[in-house]
């Protein structure tokens, strides 16, 4: 059943070549108050200018996969992986929004954060979006 089951989902550094031999590749999400820094695989603060510049960005491609919870997957990261933000995934920019009678939110990623550390980024409001509305 569902029920049973929890997702592991990881920020990649760059897309895929091939298909995921367990789980799945998902791309086409945008970062909210923040910025990925694909050389140094993180999150980064938002520029001012250049092609990055903005408060919205895209966000690096992900691998989610399904394990059954008594195998203890869920959002824990891997052993001395470094700092991790658990980034909340809406569908819409309106985080407060209800569509019907269901939640904005979608899941929550693990996303690399560098020096700056998880509280940094929820101070920011950092969040990633399914799709934009300009």
């Amino acid at each position: 059943p569902l029920e049973d089951l929890r997702l592991e989902i990881r920020a990649l550094g760059e897309a895929p070549e091939r298909a995921a031999e367990e789980g799945v590749y998902a791309r086409g999400l945008f970062l909210e108050g923040a910025r990925w820094d694909s050389a140094a695989n993180t999150l980064a603060e938002c520029t001012s200018s250049g092609p990055s510049a903005g408060l919205r960005g895209p966000c690096p491609p992900i691998w989610l996969v399904a394990r059954a919870a008594a195998d203890g997957a869920g959002l824990a990261p891997p052993a001395a992986e470094g700092l991790f933000y658990e980034c909340p995934v809406y569908v819409l920019p309106q985080r407060h929004a209800r569509m019907s009678s269901r939640s904005n939110l979608v899941f929550r990623m693990l996303l690399p954060c560098a020096e700056e550390g998880p509280n940094h980024w929820v101070c920011r409001g950092l969040a990633a979006l399914s799709q934009l509305d300009d």
